[in-house]
């Protein structure tokens, strides 16, 4: 789950928090699995959605620094390396 979220993120922090907060929802949500498919399966699926979330408020956040300017600064959130050959 966290090497998805670091593809995904290009961030551990951010992937490490993600993933806890996607078994966090699992336990929580644990009697909504209706075991039409595999626990895993479910648990993944609730993980896609915690990183489209995340993302999605990535860019919002990139989108608004970007419209006030930042002193002339542009923050992106764009990585300093390729993900072809991550760092770790």
């Amino acid at each position: 789950m966290f090497i998805c979220g670091r593809l995904q993120l290009r961030d551990s922090g951010a992937a490490e928090d993600t993933v806890q907060d996607t078994l966090v929802t699992a336990l929580e949500k644990h009697d909504a699995f209706a075991r039409r498919s595999a626990f895993e399966t479910w648990v993944f699926g609730i993980l896609k959605n915690k990183l489209l979330e995340r993302l999605r408020q990535q860019r919002r956040y990139v989108a608004d620094i970007q419209q006030r300017g930042n002193g002339g600064y542009i923050i992106d959130a764009q990585p300093d390396h390729d993900m072809a050959n991550p760092p770790f």
